[in-house]
């Protein structure tokens, strides 16, 4: 399989299966992938995004070595929303590194208070924070105020997942 081919290819859920098939759990094949979402350019880092989710919600351990990378391109305000939908929804699948925890927390505190961020991406915010929750339990009454504070002005997603982060005890 050519994989640049396929990702240059228009973006399609057999297009997407076509790659995660093909990685399978071969890191290296992985690599190649990460290479070009990281490296390509605006279409091939869109494309590249959504199959190397699927690929970490599968193989999580995948994206180990490359989380400072995820971070940059996460903070960057250039990133597209698509890129940046399927880079935080990654995160859900990992054990972020210690080193990492405390950027990725502040990365998610401010998506989820944005009110011009897209819904998909502050969904995937609230589920890393509660994750992180579990580690560092004192950030769960900020992360519940807030939720209280943004559920009648959000979407379905936001408040499901909101629900059961206010009904979570430290």
């Amino acid at each position: 399989m050519q994989l640049l081919e396929i990702i240059l290819q228009k973006q399609s859920k057999r297009n997407c299966e076509a790659i995660i098939h093909w990685i399978g759990n071969n890191q290296a094949r992985f690599d190649e992938l990460f290479m070009h979402y990281e490296h390509g350019d605006n279409r091939t880092k869109q494309n590249s995004s959504w199959p190397l989710s699927y690929c970490v919600q599968h193989h999580p351990f995948f994206i180990k070595k490359y989380i400072a990378i995820i971070i940059q391109i996460l903070i960057n305000p250039t990133t597209q929303i698509s890129v940046k939908r399927n880079t935080i929804r990654l995160l859900q699948f990992v054990d972020i590194p210690k080193k990492h925890q405390g950027i990725l927390m502040e990365i998610c505190f401010t998506y989820i208070q944005n009110i011009q961020e897209k819904p998909a991406i502050k969904a995937s915010a609230l589920i890393v924070l509660e994750k992180l929750s579990n580690i560092y339990p004192e950030i769960l009454p900020e992360l519940q105020l807030i939720i209280q504070e943004q559920m009648p002005h959000e979407t379905k997603a936001f408040t499901s997942i909101g629900k059961l982060i206010l009904h979570k005890k430290i």
